[in-house]
């Protein structure tokens, strides 16, 4: 049962945040503030990976619907898998080595967000051949995924870790000891 109440915890502070400021949640450039909770899947293991996956798809779908006039698959799908696959990953990586790797995981998370968002981004609004990232000129696809890397690692390597910090340090309890 309190698997069930911490994935369903997950999932409404993630969509709410996403949804809330959805200004800065969407588009080839943002900071997915709600991505900060990406990291607690290390210290929450199923009940954050599952909260996580389900509130990017209920997110996505709701903002898609509210802010940009309708949902795309690609969307839904494709922002799910991301933090489904970031979570999922990072949880099973700091199975054994969890204080010692938490860092580099998070990277490894915010990567794996930043691949698959920046890939689908890049096919939805249209593949330019070049874009103009921050005063470089870059290859379109190497451009979404950079540009999603920026904000990607302001939420999940820095506010993630520390949010994740705060939470071992203060003894709240988690489902596994880190």
């Amino acid at each position: 049962m309190r698997r069930i109440a911490l994935a369903s915890m997950f999932a409404a502070v993630y969509a709410v945040l996403v949804v809330g400021l959805a200004p800065v949640s969407f588009l080839p450039f943002q900071v997915r503030f709600a991505d900060a909770l990406i990291p607690l899947s290390i210290a929450y293991g199923w009940p954050a990976i599952i909260g996580l996956t389900i509130g990017c798809t209920v997110s996505n779908f709701i903002a898609g619907q509210a802010f940009f006039g309708g949902w795309t698959v690609i969307d839904v799908v494709g922002g799910s898998l991301a933090n489904f696959l970031a979570c999922f990953i990072g949880w099973k990586i700091c199975l054994k080595h969890a204080k010692k790797i938490i860092f580099p995981t998070t990277i490894l998370q915010s990567i794996i967000v930043s691949m698959i968002v920046g890939s689908y981004l890049w096919y939805i609004f249209g593949a330019p051949q070049y874009y103009n990232l921050y005063s470089l000129t870059l290859p379109g696809l190497p451009a979404f995924i950079l540009s999603i890397f920026i904000g990607s690692f302001i939420s999940i390597v820095i506010l993630g870790n520390i949010l994740l910090t705060a939470i071992i340090r203060t003894g709240f309890p988690t489902q596994k000891k880190i």
